[in-house]
């Protein structure tokens, strides 16, 4: 008896050990987007109390950061969920092409340039909306993090998708810790 249980007791804690990473994950990112939000929102709040005529444009960045954590939360939770995934065929190029067109506006404001170059077809199987918000963000933190004046190039092929700016990027000393936060993540995920 106890040799046919065996492998079920494995593969329950194969699922628990899972659903325990997942959940450390997600404390992490809860508390960084917690922590980020805090700050704007105490600025705001000395800066309306103590002057009242706060500097509109600097509340408006403000509201703008922490809407965009927000938004990262809602699709957290929308993307917890398998039954919330439809895979079918996308096109990508179409897919970037989009988010470049919905990004214009903040991409303008700081004069950068965005520009998708495909060589050929890409269509992949993918559940449409999750690849839409990654494309997204992958372009809107490119748009966020590229230097005043500059450009984003989105490179689009069949195999792979390259999202290329040129800002300062990721500091030496933060390279080990996005590795780690790779490796950390079971394979399944990655």
């Amino acid at each position: 008896m106890a040799a046919e249980v065996a492998p079920l007791v494995r593969m329950f804690n194969v699922v628990l050990d899972r659903l325990e990473r997942g959940f450390h994950v997600q404390q992490e990112f809860l508390a960084t987007a917690a922590h980020e939000l805090k700050t704007p929102i105490t600025l705001m709040r000395g800066q309306i109390e103590l002057d009242g005529a706060a500097d509109r444009t600097m509340l408006l960045k403000d509201l703008d950061h922490m809407a965009r954590y927000v938004q990262q939360l809602l699709h957290l939770v929308e993307t917890s969920e398998p039954q919330n995934y439809s895979i079918e065929r996308v096109d990508i190029e179409q897919i970037a092409q989009s988010a470049v067109e919905q990004l214009s506006r903040p991409a303008s404001s700081r004069e950068i340039s965005v520009e998708v170059a495909c060589p050929g077809t890409a269509m992949v199987a993918a559940d449409p909306g999750a690849i839409q918000v990654l494309i997204r963000n992958l372009i809107e933190n490119a748009i966020h993090h590229s230097p005043t004046g500059s450009r984003v190039d989105v490179d689009v092929s069949q195999a792979r998708m390259l999202v290329r700016d040129y800002g300062p990027g990721i500091p030496e000393e933060g390279h080990a810790r996005t590795l780690q936060a790779l490796l950390a993540r079971p394979a399944s995920a990655r």
